[in-house]
């Protein structure tokens, strides 16, 4: 039986969006229908790496097949069904990346996800302010500067404690 290898050119999704991290949402549904051993391959204007870092969380290895300015290719195969750890979070460690979305657009990718999990991001600076009415319905989050400096955001379904 063959493995189930799909094809997702964000070149198209990034030109048409203002924000860098809007197919951000799309990719992760797309990403969550596949069974282990499937693969994706990624083209994109830039090295997606906020996507890259939660596809590793989410039990997905990468490779990338060729980089070049304006044109990445990368492949990622889903190695596991496990999206969580053992608490049902996701860790999602973004410190050292220059350029972050806004809590709020992450908390909107996240609504939409088919799953239900705590997400735990970490990160080198605060994240930019996102007041509790523009979050999207039955999502709460919460912002801790940790002792190191980073900060710890956290967003939940409103279901989970």
């Amino acid at each position: 039986m063959s493995a189930d290898i799909k094809t997702f050119d964000l070149r198209e999704e990034y030109r048409r969006n203002a924000e860098p991290w809007e197919p951000f949402s799309k990719m992760v549904f797309a990403t969550d229908q596949m069974a282990p051993g499937g693969a994706l391959v990624l083209i994109a204007p830039f090295e997606p790496t906020i996507l890259l870092r939660l596809l590793s969380c989410m039990g997905f290895e990468q490779r990338t097949i060729h980089g070049k300015p304006g044109l990445w290719e990368i492949v990622v195969r889903k190695t596991s069904d496990k999206v969580c750890n053992e608490r049902g979070e996701i860790d999602l460690d973004l410190r050292g990346l220059p350029a972050l979305p806004p809590l709020e657009k992450i908390c909107h990718a996240f609504a939409l996800l088919p799953w239900k999990a705590t997400m735990r991001i970490r990160t080198d600076t605060r994240p930019q302010h996102c007041p509790s009415d523009l979050l999207p319905e039955g999502v709460s989050k919460r912002v801790e500067q940790q002792p190191d400096g980073t900060f710890l955001s956290t967003i939940r379904p409103a279901d989970k404690p």
